[in-house]
């Protein structure tokens, strides 16, 4: 499971939990530990700072964004397995964001979540503002679900995922070609 689906999970769990305690048999000690203990994992996976993106380790992220992770699908052998866990590219994207800091709100406001900080409520929506469509020249509620940047040739701002493009230039550059003296060094032979 992705972390976005791991944090969706979270969420959902949080939102529950906060929801039914009110009306069912749970133990209300039991409930808030595990509030709790989910909140903080949710609240620790924000990005709490910018990063470029270094090739091939780090993918480029923005402070206040919630994680979402793309991952590729390998099928066949038991060593694709471990490729499709081991292996994600961060997807930097508005909806993940909107979302958990939808579910922290509500589970605050309508159960008894913790109260989310100021400071990531603040840097969430203030990164969720980069995601308004920019193509238009007034106010307005339109979002892209991914980043936009100008296209000068054509006039316009367009919306892609900065590292899933990140990675397929580099997955077509000489760096990843199979003739790169790294593939048939003997460390990547063993």
């Amino acid at each position: 499971m992705s972390l976005f689906g791991q944090i969706a999970c979270i969420c959902f769990g949080l939102s529950w939990c906060c929801f039914s305690v009110n009306g069912g048999n749970l133990n209300r000690d039991d409930v808030k530990n595990t509030v709790n203990s989910l909140f903080k994992k949710v609240t620790s996976e924000q990005v709490k700072h910018d990063s470029q993106f270094v090739p091939p380790v780090f993918w480029e992220k923005k402070r206040g964004m919630w994680e979402s992770d793309v991952r590729f699908y390998f099928h066949g052998h038991e060593d694709l397995f471990l490729m499709r866990e081991a292996f994600s590219i961060y997807d930097d994207n508005m909806f993940a964001t909107a979302w958990i800091a939808s579910c922290l709100l509500e589970s605050f406001r309508y159960g008894n979540g913790p109260k989310p900080s100021e400071e990531a409520i603040t840097a969430a929506v203030m990164s969720i503002e980069e995601y308004h469509n920019k193509n238009v020249n007034y106010s307005n509620s339109l979002m892209t679900f991914w980043p936009q940047k100008y296209n000068a040739t054509f006039q316009a701002w367009s919306s892609y995922p900065y590292n899933l493009h990140h990675f397929f230039h580099l997955a077509t550059s000489k760096m990843l070609h199979p003739s790169n003296t790294f593939w048939t060094s003997s460390a990547c032979m063993t």
